[in-house]
């Protein structure tokens, strides 16, 4: 990554990165040339939404199966508890990965375009299972994700301009 130091309105340094994005956000010089910031498209946003609402219902579904496995008699004590922990985990991460996609931070973008493929089977066997709606919700989250993601704004936001050919 290609830094440099800049001064900001304020008079404070920067280091910005080859995109031009300032430390503190605001707009900073270099030569008497101005680097704005960055905007979250509106595209962006709903994905990063729809990320941060599946990482939401995966930690809920954690502490329910937690709380069942505690308070109820699963079949399988060891199977519900590492279900748990996965659910848990994969909650917490998608939420880490929705924080790096709203920083605009492209290293981001492909964990959640794995994590989101890998739902697709998932969301199948739901539907196979005759959870038609749980099905529904899971696969058009995940399409909508990887959709949103790969719209003409977001790549622009999260790659920056492209140079033309």
């Amino acid at each position: 990554m290609i830094h440099s130091e800049l001064r900001s309105e304020n008079g404070r340094e920067n280091a910005v990165d080859h995109r031009g994005q300032g430390g503190w956000g605001g707009a900073a010089t270099l030569s008497g040339v101005t680097a704005s910031p960055r905007q979250l498209p509106r595209q962006l946003a709903v994905a990063t939404a729809l990320v941060g609402v599946q990482a939401g219902v995966l930690v809920v579904a954690a502490v329910w199966l937690a709380a069942d496995t505690v308070f109820g008699s699963p079949d399988d004590p060891g199977a519900a508890i590492t279900l748990a922990v996965l659910a848990a985990a994969a909650g917490l991460l998608l939420g880490w990965l929705a924080r790096g996609l709203t920083a605009l931070r492209l290293w981001a973008r492909t964990p959640v375009v794995f994590l989101e493929i890998l739902f697709l089977p998932v969301g199948w066997t739901l539907f196979d299972s005759g959870w038609v709606v749980a099905a529904a919700a899971y696969l058009g989250l995940a399409l909508a994700v990887l959709v949103l993601l790969f719209t003409p704004p977001a790549r622009e936001a999260l790659e920056g301009p492209t140079s033309p050919r």
